[in-house]
């Protein structure tokens, strides 16, 4: 069963909400930011006509109207009947101050599971609350297996954008292994009479191109039916930065061995002008 998971992280330099989509479905969990406010509260420096008292004020209230607005933020986004769970993080008591403000709607406190003290402030801290809730340990866990089928030469792995979409072509993918920003977009062109798949990145020319649609990589996955099991990776872990970075973005375990091409240069989406089937 899909579970939504709403993470509210409220710092000293501000707020950002993330929303987390765990299920037993083909993508194993899904994160997407849903709202971002940076807090900047004045620093006193000694000098002007400014007191002490009225600095002190003057901050008070900023801080107060940021409070009012995330409460309001939240109770816009948490409201919906898909949030099951809420998990409210802090590197402050900014959590408290926001419970005991009684501006958050009674329905969404108790959806609140966990209010977690955290080091790290706005997308550090919500990468941080989903690694502390485990979210990172399926795509830890399918990356330990591809280096492991790379390190024992089994032939059953692909990575780059060319080599894994020939295999999603021939079915041959037992896992699907995608860097989540992915720049790649689906095109559906028609040539010559003939509708024709392509993929190219977003930052490509397509001018002189017959397009009958187009889609981002990821909708395309998300939105289809596969025989495969998709995993969407961060790039923020040493094992995500290391696929990210060494193999291209895009790579897959495969369910029967294929003699990999070394020469094919392909691991970066911007290098790749084109590709159509």
């Amino acid at each position: 069963m899909e579970q939504t998971t709403c993470v509210i992280v409220v710092s000293k330099t501000g707020c950002y909400i993330g929303q987390i989509q765990n299920s037993e479905s083909q993508i194993l969990y899904e994160s997407k930011v849903l709202y971002k406010h940076e807090l900047k509260l004045p620093i006193y420096h000694g000098r002007g006509k400014m007191s002490t008292q009225r600095f002190e004020y003057v901050k008070k209230q900023k801080l107060r109207n940021f409070l009012i607005l995330i409460c309001e933020t939240i109770n816009k986004l948490c409201s919906k009947n898909d949030v099951t769970n809420i998990i409210l993080a802090s590197d402050d008591n900014y959590d408290k101050q926001l419970i005991e403000s009684k501006l958050i709607d009674a329905t969404i406190i108790e959806k609140i599971t966990q209010i977690i003290n955290i080091p790290y402030t706005m997308e550090r801290g919500f990468e941080y609350v989903i690694e502390r809730n485990g979210y990172n340990k399926n795509f830890q866990s399918i990356l330990t297996q591809f280096f492991d089928e790379i390190g024992k030469d089994t032939g059953k792995y692909c990575y780059g954008i060319k080599q894994t979409l020939d295999c999603i072509g021939t079915g041959n993918i037992q896992d699907l292994i995608v860097w989540k920003n992915i720049d790649l977009v689906r095109y559906t062109i028609l040539q010559d009479g003939k509708e024709i798949i392509g993929y190219k990145s977003s930052k490509d020319n397509i001018d002189g191109l017959n397009i009958v649609n187009s889609e981002t990589f990821i909708n395309w996955l998300t939105n289809g039916k596969f025989d495969f099991k998709i995993h969407l990776i961060s790039d923020r872990t040493i094992e995500g930065s290391l696929f990210c970075n060494g193999f291209g973005v895009l790579g897959a375990i495969l369910k029967y061995a294929i003699q990999i091409d070394e020469n094919i240069e392909d691991a970066n989406p911007d290098t790749i002008n084109s590709y159509f089937n």
